[in-house]
Protein backbone atom coordinates (compact mmCIF):
# COMPACT_ATOMS: atom_id res chain seq x y z
CA UNK A 1 0.00 0.00 0.00
CA UNK A 2 2.98 2.41 0.89
CA UNK A 3 4.97 1.37 -2.61
CA UNK A 4 1.45 2.32 -4.34
CA UNK A 5 1.33 5.38 -2.70
CA UNK A 6 4.83 6.23 -4.38
CA UNK A 7 3.44 5.75 -7.65
CA UNK A 8 2.32 8.36 -9.78
CA UNK A 9 -0.95 9.04 -10.46
CA UNK A 10 -0.99 8.58 -14.17
CA UNK A 11 0.65 5.32 -14.34
CA UNK A 12 -1.59 2.73 -16.18
CA UNK A 13 -3.32 0.18 -14.05
CA UNK A 14 -1.87 -2.48 -15.89
CA UNK A 15 1.55 -1.64 -15.77
CA UNK A 16 1.53 -1.16 -11.75
CA UNK A 17 -0.24 -5.05 -11.74
CA UNK A 18 2.38 -6.59 -13.71
CA UNK A 19 5.60 -4.90 -12.02
CA UNK A 20 3.98 -5.38 -8.71
CA UNK A 21 2.85 -8.89 -9.51
CA UNK A 22 6.72 -9.59 -10.78
CA UNK A 23 7.80 -8.20 -7.80
CA UNK A 24 5.43 -10.68 -5.62
CA UNK A 25 7.47 -13.07 -7.39
CA UNK A 26 10.75 -11.65 -6.62
CA UNK A 27 11.00 -11.28 -2.71
CA UNK A 28 7.82 -14.29 -1.95
CA UNK A 29 10.97 -16.45 -0.81
CA UNK A 30 10.92 -14.33 2.15
CA UNK A 31 7.64 -13.73 3.33
CA UNK A 32 7.75 -15.05 6.71
CA UNK A 33 7.56 -13.95 10.06
CA UNK A 34 11.14 -11.85 10.03
CA UNK A 35 12.17 -8.71 11.64
CA UNK A 36 13.01 -7.42 8.21
CA UNK A 37 9.86 -6.98 7.20
CA UNK A 38 10.31 -4.06 9.41
CA UNK A 39 13.01 -2.60 7.62
CA UNK A 40 10.93 -3.17 4.10
CA UNK A 41 7.83 -0.82 5.73
CA UNK A 42 10.37 2.16 6.87
CA UNK A 43 12.38 1.43 3.36
CA UNK A 44 8.80 1.93 1.41
CA UNK A 45 8.04 5.31 3.69
CA UNK A 46 11.38 6.83 3.24
CA UNK A 47 10.83 6.16 -0.79
CA UNK A 48 7.59 7.61 -0.72
CA UNK A 49 8.49 10.84 1.32
CA UNK A 50 10.95 11.68 -0.68
CA UNK A 51 9.27 11.22 -3.65
CA UNK A 52 6.58 13.15 -2.74
CA UNK A 53 8.53 16.14 -1.49
CA UNK A 54 10.55 15.98 -4.53
CA UNK A 55 7.09 16.63 -6.28
CA UNK A 56 5.59 19.28 -4.08
CA UNK A 57 7.57 19.94 -0.87
CA UNK A 58 5.49 18.05 1.19
CA UNK A 59 5.46 18.43 5.12
CA UNK A 60 5.74 15.11 5.42
CA UNK A 61 9.53 15.34 5.42
CA UNK A 62 9.79 15.45 8.93
CA UNK A 63 7.63 12.24 9.47
CA UNK A 64 11.13 10.47 8.45
CA UNK A 65 12.29 11.19 12.09
CA UNK A 66 9.87 9.54 13.85
CA UNK A 67 10.45 6.61 11.38
CA UNK A 68 14.04 6.42 12.07
CA UNK A 69 13.59 6.36 15.83
CA UNK A 70 11.15 3.17 15.25
CA UNK A 71 13.23 1.79 12.89
CA UNK A 72 16.65 2.08 15.35
CA UNK A 73 14.76 0.60 17.89
CA UNK A 74 13.53 -2.36 15.74
CA UNK A 75 15.87 -4.16 13.44
CA UNK A 76 20.01 -3.41 12.84
CA UNK A 77 19.02 -2.47 8.99
CA UNK A 78 18.32 1.01 10.03
CA UNK A 79 21.57 2.31 8.38
CA UNK A 80 19.65 1.96 5.19
CA UNK A 81 17.51 4.91 6.53
CA UNK A 82 20.71 7.14 6.75
CA UNK A 83 22.40 5.97 3.26
CA UNK A 84 18.70 6.87 1.44
CA UNK A 85 18.09 9.94 2.86
CA UNK A 86 21.88 10.73 2.59
CA UNK A 87 22.09 9.97 -0.99
CA UNK A 88 19.14 12.63 -1.43
CA UNK A 89 20.76 15.11 0.05
CA UNK A 90 23.65 14.54 -2.03
CA UNK A 91 21.75 15.11 -5.16
CA UNK A 92 19.94 18.39 -4.11
CA UNK A 93 23.03 20.13 -2.57
CA UNK A 94 25.31 18.72 -5.36
CA UNK A 95 23.11 17.75 -8.65
CA UNK A 96 20.53 20.51 -8.05
CA UNK A 97 22.41 22.93 -6.41
CA UNK A 98 19.64 23.57 -4.01
CA UNK A 99 20.64 24.79 -0.33
CA UNK A 100 17.01 23.57 1.78
CA UNK A 101 17.13 23.76 5.19
CA UNK A 102 14.90 21.17 5.24
CA UNK A 103 16.78 18.31 4.47
CA UNK A 104 19.81 19.53 5.95
CA UNK A 105 18.03 19.74 9.28
CA UNK A 106 15.82 16.01 8.86
CA UNK A 107 19.40 14.32 8.10
CA UNK A 108 20.88 15.79 11.30
CA UNK A 109 17.86 14.21 13.22
CA UNK A 110 18.05 11.17 11.44
CA UNK A 111 21.71 10.69 12.38
CA UNK A 112 20.41 11.66 16.29
CA UNK A 113 17.48 9.98 17.15
CA UNK A 114 19.30 7.10 16.00
CA UNK A 115 21.11 7.52 19.39
CA UNK A 116 17.93 6.74 20.87
CA UNK A 117 18.26 2.89 21.85
CA UNK A 118 18.74 0.92 24.80
CA UNK A 119 22.58 0.55 23.85
CA UNK A 120 23.53 4.04 22.35
CA UNK A 121 27.06 4.11 20.46
CA UNK A 122 26.86 0.35 20.71
CA UNK A 123 23.29 0.20 18.78
CA UNK A 124 23.84 2.75 16.33
CA UNK A 125 27.35 0.69 15.50
CA UNK A 126 25.66 -2.51 15.22
CA UNK A 127 24.77 -2.68 11.69
CA UNK A 128 28.27 -2.11 10.80
CA UNK A 129 29.04 -5.56 12.67
CA UNK A 130 26.68 -7.14 10.73
CA UNK A 131 27.85 -5.86 7.26
CA UNK A 132 30.80 -8.58 8.37
CA UNK A 133 28.08 -11.17 7.50
CA UNK A 134 28.52 -9.69 4.02
CA UNK A 135 32.09 -10.75 4.05
CA UNK A 136 32.99 -14.48 2.01
CA UNK A 137 35.52 -15.04 5.10
CA UNK A 138 32.03 -15.02 7.57
CA UNK A 139 31.19 -18.89 9.29
CA UNK A 140 27.82 -17.87 8.96
CA UNK A 141 28.12 -16.67 5.02
CA UNK A 142 29.94 -20.09 4.48
CA UNK A 143 27.54 -22.41 6.57
CA UNK A 144 23.70 -20.14 5.87
CA UNK A 145 21.88 -20.58 2.55
CA UNK A 146 19.88 -16.70 3.21
CA UNK A 147 23.90 -15.35 2.45
CA UNK A 148 24.08 -17.27 -0.82
CA UNK A 149 25.00 -15.16 -4.27
CA UNK A 150 22.13 -15.48 -6.66
CA UNK A 151 24.75 -16.01 -9.40
CA UNK A 152 25.97 -19.01 -7.47
CA UNK A 153 21.86 -20.48 -7.45
CA UNK A 154 22.03 -23.17 -9.98
CA UNK A 155 19.40 -23.88 -12.38
CA UNK A 156 17.77 -26.45 -11.03
CA UNK A 157 16.57 -24.86 -7.73
CA UNK A 158 13.13 -24.64 -6.80
CA UNK A 159 13.72 -20.51 -6.49
CA UNK A 160 13.95 -20.08 -10.41
CA UNK A 161 10.92 -17.93 -10.50
CA UNK A 162 12.24 -15.66 -8.13
CA UNK A 163 15.57 -15.82 -10.10
CA UNK A 164 13.88 -14.51 -13.10
CA UNK A 165 11.50 -12.39 -11.45
CA UNK A 166 14.68 -10.15 -9.64
CA UNK A 167 16.77 -10.14 -12.87
CA UNK A 168 13.07 -8.44 -14.96
CA UNK A 169 13.35 -5.97 -12.39
CA UNK A 170 17.10 -5.26 -12.42
CA UNK A 171 16.82 -4.75 -16.19
CA UNK A 172 13.31 -3.25 -15.96
CA UNK A 173 14.50 -0.80 -13.08
CA UNK A 174 17.92 0.58 -14.78
CA UNK A 175 16.85 0.99 -17.73
CA UNK A 176 13.81 2.79 -17.90
CA UNK A 177 15.86 4.84 -15.99
CA UNK A 178 18.35 5.70 -17.80
CA UNK A 179 15.88 6.68 -20.44
CA UNK A 180 13.73 9.11 -18.42
CA UNK A 181 14.89 12.82 -18.75
CA UNK A 182 14.05 13.90 -15.37
CA UNK A 183 17.31 14.55 -13.41
CA UNK A 184 15.93 12.77 -10.14
CA UNK A 185 17.54 9.92 -11.84
CA UNK A 186 20.36 10.30 -10.76
CA UNK A 187 19.25 9.60 -7.06
CA UNK A 188 17.57 6.22 -8.58
CA UNK A 189 20.50 5.15 -10.12
CA UNK A 190 22.38 5.48 -6.99
CA UNK A 191 20.11 3.81 -4.60
CA UNK A 192 19.58 1.10 -7.43
CA UNK A 193 23.29 0.46 -7.71
CA UNK A 194 23.83 0.30 -3.67
CA UNK A 195 20.83 -2.04 -3.04
CA UNK A 196 21.60 -4.45 -6.21
CA UNK A 197 25.17 -4.72 -4.86
CA UNK A 198 23.80 -5.95 -1.56
CA UNK A 199 21.33 -7.96 -3.67
CA UNK A 200 23.94 -9.94 -5.20
CA UNK A 201 25.89 -10.23 -1.96
CA UNK A 202 23.22 -11.89 -0.64
CA UNK A 203 19.58 -13.75 -1.38
CA UNK A 204 18.16 -12.50 1.31
CA UNK A 205 18.59 -8.79 0.18
CA UNK A 206 17.04 -9.69 -2.94
CA UNK A 207 13.75 -7.75 -1.60
CA UNK A 208 15.41 -4.74 -0.51
CA UNK A 209 16.47 -3.75 -3.64
CA UNK A 210 12.72 -4.88 -5.53
CA UNK A 211 11.09 -2.44 -2.74
CA UNK A 212 13.53 0.38 -3.53
CA UNK A 213 13.12 -0.60 -7.49
CA UNK A 214 9.53 -0.94 -7.99
CA UNK A 215 8.42 2.85 -7.32
CA UNK A 216 11.15 3.88 -9.72
CA UNK A 217 10.35 1.28 -12.32
CA UNK A 218 6.45 2.19 -12.56
CA UNK A 219 6.90 5.93 -12.44
CA UNK A 220 9.50 5.71 -15.30
CA UNK A 221 7.67 3.32 -17.32
CA UNK A 222 4.80 5.59 -17.41
CA UNK A 223 6.49 8.75 -17.98
CA UNK A 224 8.31 7.61 -21.20
CA UNK A 225 4.97 7.49 -22.68
CA UNK A 226 5.42 4.07 -24.24
CA UNK A 227 2.64 2.07 -22.19
CA UNK A 228 0.14 4.42 -22.21
CA UNK A 229 -0.03 4.79 -25.80
CA UNK A 230 -0.17 1.07 -25.38
CA UNK A 231 -2.62 0.69 -22.87
CA UNK A 232 -5.01 3.26 -24.96
CA UNK A 233 -4.84 1.51 -28.26
CA UNK A 234 -5.36 -1.67 -26.00
CA UNK A 235 -8.84 0.02 -24.71
CA UNK A 236 -9.93 1.40 -27.66
CA UNK A 237 -9.87 -1.73 -29.38
CA UNK A 238 -10.43 -4.67 -27.24
CA UNK A 239 -11.34 -3.35 -23.98
CA UNK A 240 -13.47 -5.62 -22.58
CA UNK A 241 -10.90 -8.78 -24.22
CA UNK A 242 -7.85 -6.98 -22.21
CA UNK A 243 -9.60 -6.59 -18.92
CA UNK A 244 -11.08 -10.24 -18.74
CA UNK A 245 -7.51 -11.59 -19.85
CA UNK A 246 -6.48 -10.08 -16.24
CA UNK A 247 -8.97 -10.70 -14.49
CA UNK A 248 -8.36 -14.18 -15.47
CA UNK A 249 -4.88 -14.42 -15.31
CA UNK A 250 -5.34 -12.91 -11.48
CA UNK A 251 -8.26 -15.58 -10.82
CA UNK A 252 -5.95 -18.23 -11.97
CA UNK A 253 -2.63 -17.30 -10.15
CA UNK A 254 -5.24 -16.93 -6.72
CA UNK A 255 -6.43 -20.60 -7.83
CA UNK A 256 -2.65 -21.90 -7.62
CA UNK A 257 -2.42 -20.09 -4.67
CA UNK A 258 -5.37 -21.93 -2.96
CA UNK A 259 -4.29 -25.11 -3.72
CA UNK A 260 -0.80 -24.62 -2.99
CA UNK A 261 -0.07 -25.53 -6.93
CA UNK A 262 1.83 -22.75 -6.70
CA UNK A 263 4.43 -24.11 -5.19
CA UNK A 264 3.80 -27.66 -6.03
CA UNK A 265 4.85 -26.46 -9.53
CA UNK A 266 8.50 -25.30 -8.07
CA UNK A 267 8.60 -28.28 -5.99
CA UNK A 268 8.78 -25.95 -3.18
CA UNK A 269 8.88 -27.27 1.09
CA UNK A 270 6.84 -23.67 2.05
CA UNK A 271 3.35 -22.50 1.37
CA UNK A 272 1.24 -20.09 1.97
CA UNK A 273 -1.89 -19.88 5.07
CA UNK A 274 -2.78 -18.32 8.07
CA UNK A 275 -1.73 -19.44 11.34
CA UNK A 276 1.09 -22.23 11.99
CA UNK A 277 2.70 -24.30 9.55
CA UNK A 278 2.68 -27.93 11.11
CA UNK A 279 4.85 -28.77 8.15
CA UNK A 280 7.77 -26.46 8.90
CA UNK A 281 7.64 -26.28 12.98
CA UNK A 282 8.47 -29.47 15.23
CA UNK A 283 4.98 -28.89 17.00
CA UNK A 284 4.59 -32.78 17.51
CA UNK A 285 7.75 -32.92 19.47
CA UNK A 286 7.90 -30.05 21.23
CA UNK A 287 3.87 -31.20 22.64
CA UNK A 288 5.70 -34.52 23.61
CA UNK A 289 8.15 -32.50 25.69
CA UNK A 290 5.42 -30.96 27.13
CA UNK A 291 3.08 -33.79 28.05
CA UNK A 292 6.01 -35.72 29.44
CA UNK A 293 7.52 -33.46 31.11
CA UNK A 294 10.75 -33.48 29.75
CA UNK A 295 12.56 -30.64 31.20
CA UNK A 296 16.02 -30.95 31.26
CA UNK A 297 18.58 -29.61 28.65
CA UNK A 298 17.91 -29.94 25.30
CA UNK A 299 20.31 -29.54 22.47
CA UNK A 300 19.05 -28.81 19.49
CA UNK A 301 20.34 -27.32 16.00
CA UNK A 302 19.68 -23.83 14.54
CA UNK A 303 16.51 -24.11 12.39
CA UNK A 304 14.03 -25.86 14.90
CA UNK A 305 15.53 -23.21 18.00
CA UNK A 306 13.24 -20.42 17.76
CA UNK A 307 9.85 -22.79 17.52
CA UNK A 308 11.34 -24.45 20.58
CA UNK A 309 12.11 -21.55 22.64
CA UNK A 310 8.45 -20.31 21.98
CA UNK A 311 6.11 -23.39 22.66
CA UNK A 312 8.70 -25.11 24.99
CA UNK A 313 9.22 -22.11 27.20
CA UNK A 314 12.59 -22.88 28.33
CA UNK A 315 15.98 -22.36 27.43
CA UNK A 316 17.22 -23.75 24.34
CA UNK A 317 20.81 -24.17 22.87
CA UNK A 318 20.60 -22.15 19.87
CA UNK A 319 18.11 -20.27 18.33
CA UNK A 320 18.07 -18.75 14.11
CA UNK A 321 18.91 -14.63 16.01
CA UNK A 322 22.05 -14.40 13.76
CA UNK A 323 22.54 -10.67 14.96
CA UNK A 324 22.10 -12.21 18.43
CA UNK A 325 24.96 -15.03 18.69
CA UNK A 326 28.47 -14.33 17.81
CA UNK A 327 30.70 -15.59 15.30
CA UNK A 328 32.91 -18.41 18.21
CA UNK A 329 29.75 -19.57 19.27
CA UNK A 330 28.09 -20.74 15.58
CA UNK A 331 31.25 -21.72 15.27
CA UNK A 332 30.88 -24.21 17.98
CA UNK A 333 27.62 -25.58 16.72
CA UNK A 334 28.79 -25.65 13.45
CA UNK A 335 31.64 -28.06 14.53
CA UNK A 336 28.89 -30.90 15.24
CA UNK A 337 28.15 -31.50 11.66
CA UNK A 338 31.50 -33.09 12.13
CA UNK A 339 32.26 -36.59 12.78
CA UNK A 340 32.42 -36.73 16.62
CA UNK A 341 31.88 -33.29 17.09
CA UNK A 342 27.86 -34.05 18.44
CA UNK A 343 29.31 -36.13 20.78
CA UNK A 344 31.68 -32.83 21.95
CA UNK A 345 28.60 -30.85 22.30
CA UNK A 346 27.30 -33.49 24.32
CA UNK A 347 30.23 -33.82 26.68
CA UNK A 348 30.15 -30.36 27.72
CA UNK A 349 26.67 -29.81 28.10
CA UNK A 350 25.60 -32.96 29.17
CA UNK A 351 21.88 -32.86 27.85
CA UNK A 352 18.71 -35.10 28.62
CA UNK A 353 17.06 -34.65 25.36
CA UNK A 354 18.43 -33.72 22.19
CA UNK A 355 15.74 -32.14 19.50
CA UNK A 356 16.70 -31.66 15.60
CA UNK A 357 15.34 -31.11 12.09
CA UNK A 358 16.57 -34.41 10.47
CA UNK A 359 15.81 -33.41 7.04
CA UNK A 360 18.32 -30.09 7.20
CA UNK A 361 20.35 -31.96 9.53
CA UNK A 362 21.06 -35.81 8.45
CA UNK A 363 24.52 -36.04 10.18
CA UNK A 364 23.49 -35.52 13.68
CA UNK A 365 21.15 -38.73 12.79
CA UNK A 366 23.99 -40.31 11.32
CA UNK A 367 26.10 -39.50 14.79
CA UNK A 368 23.06 -40.39 17.12
CA UNK A 369 22.72 -43.99 15.48
CA UNK A 370 26.50 -44.20 17.05
CA UNK A 371 25.61 -42.83 20.54
CA UNK A 372 23.64 -45.68 22.32
CA UNK A 373 22.71 -43.82 25.55
CA UNK A 374 20.49 -41.99 23.01
CA UNK A 375 16.85 -43.48 22.17
CA UNK A 376 14.42 -41.83 19.77
CA UNK A 377 11.51 -40.91 21.30
CA UNK A 378 9.39 -39.04 18.83
CA UNK A 379 8.93 -38.11 15.13
CA UNK A 380 7.04 -35.30 13.55
CA UNK A 381 6.82 -32.34 11.35
CA UNK A 382 10.16 -33.41 10.03
CA UNK A 383 11.82 -33.16 13.67
CA UNK A 384 13.29 -35.51 15.66
CA UNK A 385 13.68 -36.07 19.40
CA UNK A 386 16.04 -38.31 21.60
CA UNK A 387 16.41 -38.69 24.90
CA UNK A 388 18.57 -40.31 27.47
CA UNK A 389 17.91 -43.54 28.57
CA UNK A 390 19.29 -42.90 31.62
CA UNK A 391 17.03 -39.48 32.17
CA UNK A 392 13.62 -41.50 31.39
CA UNK A 393 13.74 -44.94 31.49
CA UNK A 394 10.11 -44.66 31.42
CA UNK A 395 9.52 -43.54 28.16
CA UNK A 396 9.29 -45.81 25.09
CA UNK A 397 11.20 -45.81 21.87
CA UNK A 398 9.86 -44.89 18.68
CA UNK A 399 7.93 -47.38 16.91
CA UNK A 400 7.76 -46.68 13.16
CA UNK A 401 5.11 -49.52 12.94
CA UNK A 402 3.11 -47.79 15.45
CA UNK A 403 3.07 -44.52 13.51
CA UNK A 404 1.89 -46.28 10.31
CA UNK A 405 -0.86 -48.00 12.33
CA UNK A 406 -2.09 -44.32 13.40
CA UNK A 407 -1.64 -43.33 9.94
CA UNK A 408 -3.92 -47.00 8.53
CA UNK A 409 -1.31 -47.93 6.45
CA UNK A 410 -0.87 -50.98 7.84
CA UNK A 411 -2.13 -53.02 5.11
CA UNK A 412 0.00 -54.83 2.99
CA UNK A 413 0.12 -54.15 -0.97
CA UNK A 414 0.03 -56.15 -3.49
CA UNK A 415 2.63 -56.81 -6.01
CA UNK A 416 0.94 -55.88 -8.78
CA UNK A 417 -0.43 -52.66 -6.83
CA UNK A 418 3.10 -51.93 -6.24
CA UNK A 419 3.34 -51.86 -9.77
CA UNK A 420 0.52 -50.09 -10.72
CA UNK A 421 1.88 -47.14 -8.76
CA UNK A 422 4.99 -47.07 -9.63
CA UNK A 423 3.70 -47.26 -13.77
CA UNK A 424 2.00 -43.96 -12.71
CA UNK A 425 2.86 -41.62 -15.39
CA UNK A 426 4.66 -38.52 -14.22
CA UNK A 427 2.94 -35.21 -14.57
CA UNK A 428 4.28 -32.73 -16.69
CA UNK A 429 4.32 -29.32 -16.21
CA UNK A 430 0.90 -28.52 -18.18
CA UNK A 431 -0.14 -31.87 -15.91
CA UNK A 432 0.33 -30.56 -12.89
CA UNK A 433 -0.89 -26.86 -14.08
CA UNK A 434 -3.94 -28.29 -14.76
CA UNK A 435 -4.57 -30.59 -11.44
CA UNK A 436 -3.54 -27.68 -9.82
CA UNK A 437 -6.23 -25.27 -11.33
CA UNK A 438 -8.41 -27.70 -10.84
CA UNK A 439 -7.92 -28.43 -7.12
CA UNK A 440 -7.06 -31.47 -7.68
CA UNK A 441 -3.16 -31.69 -6.23
CA UNK A 442 -1.69 -32.66 -3.04
CA UNK A 443 0.92 -30.14 -1.24
CA UNK A 444 4.68 -31.78 -1.69
CA UNK A 445 6.62 -32.94 1.26
CA UNK A 446 3.67 -33.68 2.90
CA UNK A 447 4.62 -36.04 6.20
CA UNK A 448 4.25 -39.45 4.37
CA UNK A 449 7.57 -38.27 2.21
CA UNK A 450 9.52 -36.65 5.21
CA UNK A 451 8.58 -39.70 7.82
CA UNK A 452 9.69 -42.45 4.61
CA UNK A 453 12.73 -40.80 4.40
CA UNK A 454 13.42 -40.60 7.86
CA UNK A 455 12.34 -44.27 8.14
CA UNK A 456 14.53 -44.90 4.82
CA UNK A 457 18.15 -43.42 7.21
CA UNK A 458 16.51 -46.02 10.22
CA UNK A 459 16.65 -48.90 8.16
CA UNK A 460 12.97 -49.49 8.45
CA UNK A 461 12.81 -50.55 4.83
CA UNK A 462 9.15 -51.88 4.67
CA UNK A 463 7.83 -48.58 6.25
CA UNK A 464 9.50 -46.78 4.13
CA UNK A 465 8.54 -47.91 0.66
CA UNK A 466 4.34 -47.97 2.47
CA UNK A 467 4.55 -44.24 2.42
CA UNK A 468 6.63 -43.03 -0.59
CA UNK A 469 4.01 -45.39 -2.31
CA UNK A 470 1.47 -43.22 -0.42
CA UNK A 471 2.70 -40.33 -1.43
CA UNK A 472 3.22 -41.25 -4.88
CA UNK A 473 -0.47 -41.89 -4.84
CA UNK A 474 -1.58 -39.17 -3.11
CA UNK A 475 0.52 -36.74 -5.15
CA UNK A 476 -0.49 -38.33 -8.91
CA UNK A 477 3.46 -38.84 -9.53
CA UNK A 478 3.95 -34.81 -9.81
CA UNK A 479 7.26 -35.51 -7.56
CA UNK A 480 9.95 -36.67 -9.39
CA UNK A 481 11.88 -37.16 -5.63
CA UNK A 482 9.34 -40.02 -4.84
CA UNK A 483 10.57 -42.05 -8.11
CA UNK A 484 14.43 -41.03 -7.07
CA UNK A 485 14.26 -42.16 -3.28
CA UNK A 486 11.81 -45.57 -4.22
CA UNK A 487 14.57 -46.36 -6.49
CA UNK A 488 17.91 -45.78 -4.01
CA UNK A 489 15.39 -48.23 -1.22
CA UNK A 490 14.99 -50.23 -3.93
CA UNK A 491 18.73 -50.93 -5.48
CA UNK A 492 19.79 -51.35 -1.55
CA UNK A 493 17.25 -54.51 -1.40
CA UNK A 494 18.19 -55.55 -4.54
CA UNK A 495 14.96 -55.13 -6.41
CA UNK A 496 16.45 -54.14 -9.67
CA UNK A 497 13.56 -54.48 -11.55
CA UNK A 498 11.59 -52.07 -9.75
CA UNK A 499 14.34 -49.59 -9.18
CA UNK A 500 14.83 -49.48 -12.93
CA UNK A 501 11.13 -48.83 -13.20
CA UNK A 502 11.91 -46.42 -10.87
CA UNK A 503 14.39 -44.08 -12.63
CA UNK A 504 12.89 -44.83 -16.19
CA UNK A 505 9.98 -43.28 -14.54
CA UNK A 506 12.32 -39.88 -13.20
CA UNK A 507 14.11 -39.53 -16.22
CA UNK A 508 10.71 -38.93 -17.88
CA UNK A 509 10.66 -35.21 -15.32
CA UNK A 510 14.59 -35.05 -15.70
CA UNK A 511 15.90 -36.56 -18.38
CA UNK A 512 19.51 -35.38 -17.94
CA UNK A 513 19.96 -35.73 -13.95
CA UNK A 514 23.41 -37.66 -13.59
CA UNK A 515 22.42 -39.18 -10.99
CA UNK A 516 19.14 -41.07 -12.78
CA UNK A 517 21.54 -41.67 -16.16
CA UNK A 518 24.28 -43.06 -13.31
CA UNK A 519 21.46 -45.19 -11.79
CA UNK A 520 20.36 -46.77 -15.17
CA UNK A 521 23.55 -47.25 -16.54
CA UNK A 522 24.42 -49.78 -13.41
CA UNK A 523 20.57 -51.36 -13.28
CA UNK A 524 20.74 -51.62 -17.36
CA UNK A 525 23.76 -53.74 -16.64
CA UNK A 526 22.71 -56.37 -13.97
CA UNK A 527 19.12 -57.20 -15.38
CA UNK A 528 17.32 -58.07 -18.69
CA UNK A 529 15.94 -54.95 -20.47
CA UNK A 530 11.97 -56.41 -19.66
CA UNK A 531 9.89 -55.39 -16.58
CA UNK A 532 8.21 -57.94 -14.41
Amino acid sequence: MVLLRTVKAHAKIFVVIWIILLSIFATEFRFNLRPELITWLCISFFCWIISKYENDKSKLLFWLIPIQLFWVNSYGLFILGWGIFGAYFLYVYLIKKQKDKRILQVLAALLAVSFINPYGLKGVMFPFYLFTRLQESNVMNNEISEFTSPLEVSAENPLTLFLFSFYALLVLGFISTLLTKEKFKAFQLFIMVVFAWLAFKAIRNIPLFVVVTIPFAINNISSLGITNRISDRLQKKWSKTVYVLHITLLLGFVLLLIDNGYYFLQNRPMKMGVGIDNTIQSVTCSEFMIANEINGKVLNDFNVGSWLEWHWDKPVYIDGRLEVMQEDFFSEYNTSHQRGGLQKLVSKYGPTAILFDYTLLPVWHQQLLQMPNYKMVMEGNKAALYVKKSAYPHIEAFDFRKWLESKNLTHQLSEKKVYELLRTEPLNFRGILYHALTLQVKYLHSEYMKTGIFAYRNGQYAVAERLYLKYLEETKGGDVNVFVNLGSLYMRQKQYNKARLCYIQARKIIPDNPLVKKRLQVLNSRIAPKFY
